[in-house]
């Protein structure tokens, strides 16, 4: 993983998976790709910057989240980037707080 990069984690990827289906399933193809590349737009501004994010260490030690549309992106920043934890829906998230 190089600087300014990216990478998911299994858990992540499998979000993104679930994320796909249901947008594919439930409002088209389209609407599903769109989704996914905004997800990935916002991954690489993750990457890019330390933007403001929303400190989870107390679930996990370095672990930050930001919203992204109606998902949250979980991650941690490390030497060779940042580290896409989770990807989950807003209503996921705000049932955990």
């Amino acid at each position: 993983m190089a600087a300014n990069n990216f990478q998911l984690s299994v858990k992540a990827e499998q979000d993104m998976e679930n994320i796909y289906r249901f947008h594919y399933e439930e409002h088209g193809v389209a609407r599903a790709e769109n989704c996914i590349l905004d997800l990935s737009v916002a991954f690489r501004r993750l990457a890019g910057a330390n933007g403001s994010a929303q400190d989870c260490g107390d679930v996990s030690d370095g672990l930050l989240s930001r919203q992204a549309a109606a998902h949250v992106i979980y991650f941690k920043h490390g030497a060779d980037g940042v580290k896409i934890i989770r990807v989950l829906h807003q209503s996921l998230h705000d049932m955990q707080h």
